[in-house]
């Protein structure tokens, strides 16, 4: 049985055409049709053609079937359809440009800053020679220190926008995370020590390897240590933790004693650039990225970020590292005893 239903150019169902006949019917059939929702546009008196969406079901009455169709202008909601295709694609044109555009910036901008590094680094070291007056040692000395600092900024910037822009490369590989967890402690150590802060690294209880980029992984938690002995007032305590878990994962921790942030402003700081105002005589430089960025590379690596705080009690961070990206290894390792400054 095939019924006839209004004058259309087209209909769609399921994304399949429905045909038209001649006379600019359209036929539904029985297997492809009923019961169905599909819209068409359809040629008012006027010869407006509009968009409508139309539901069918049929219906029998003794041997006598009936077809029940109930049709809707939806000229409005396609306009706002269109309109939200629209602005997200030219939503992802814009960031796809800003991404390339930082990417491409941040390295024109590294390659001379890296010989402006270096070279402020040899003339530091005296290679050629004792610099003099002492005044100019001291302008090399604020040369490199800021060098420095400007392109660990830069080189933010420029992973971030590689994640966002899809083309940050991993290289996975497993990693002892005792000896792993004890080279980090040994960058960041003296940092602690400048601000007489106590930092405690605990190894795992059972030699253990996870896989991870080991670089990008030593990146994220020394920006976390560095971020907790920032926010940690003098007299504070810093603690790193790697913990087997009873299902075969592991918890990597950086527990601090500092300032901690409310509920708001840790939100703030999990943006991209999200600085965190305090009252506290903390250190406030930095662009903000850390935290965006450390997440953004644990997702990359499938590890699961979460971070707690409290205003004034301090922040606990994790990495969760999945059982299936964990193993205990079979041969005993030496596991330093607890370190605490």
């Amino acid at each position: 049985m095939k019924n006839r239903l209004f004058k259309s150019q087209f209909a769609t169902q399921s994304g399949k055409s429905i045909a038209a006949n001649k006379n600019g019917t359209t036929d539904l059939s029985d297997d492809a049709t009923l019961p169905g929702l599909f819209q068409t546009r359809l040629i008012r008196d006027d010869g407006k053609t509009i968009p409508v969406e139309i539901s069918t079901a049929k219906i029998e009455d003794g041997d006598t079937p009936f077809i029940i169709a109930h049709m809707r202008d939806i000229t409005i909601r396609s306009r706002y359809e269109a309109e939200l295709d629209s602005a997200r694609l030219a939503a992802e044109r814009a960031n796809d440009l800003k991404s390339r555009f930082l990417a491409n910036f941040s390295h024109e901008i590294r390659t001379p800053l890296n010989a402006i590094v270096g070279f402020s680094e040899i003339m530091r070291k005296s290679m050629f020679g004792e610099i003099k007056p002492t005044r100019y040692a001291e302008y090399v000395e604020d040369i490199h220190h800021s060098g420095k600092h400007l392109l660990e900024i830069i080189n933010d910037i420029l992973d971030l926008s590689r994640i966002e822009a899809g083309e940050m490369p991993l290289a996975m590989e497993w990693i002892d995370l005792s000896s792993f967890l004890e080279d980090c402690k040994r960058i960041t150590v003296q940092l602690a020590k400048e601000k007489t802060i106590s930092f405690t690294c605990i190894p795992p209880t059972a030699p253990v390897m996870i896989y991870a980029d080991p670089g990008r992984l030593r990146q994220i938690l020394i920006n976390l240590i560095g971020n907790a002995i920032k926010f940690t007032l003098p007299g504070g305590s810093v603690e790193v933790s790697g913990i087997v878990m009873e299902n075969g994962g592991v918890d990597l921790t950086v527990r601090d004693t500092g300032i901690g942030m409310s509920e708001k402003h840790l939100k703030d700081a999990l943006r991209p650039f999200g600085q965190i105002a305090s009252k506290k005589s903390v250190d406030q430089s930095g662009t903000g990225l850390g935290l965006t960025l450390s997440r953004a590379l644990c997702q990359l690596q499938d590890i699961q970020f979460s971070i707690e705080s409290e205003q004034d009690e301090g922040t606990i961070v994790r990495l969760c590292v999945m059982p299936d990206q964990t193993k205990l290894t079979a041969m005993s390792h030496a596991i330093s005893n607890l370190a605490t400054i």
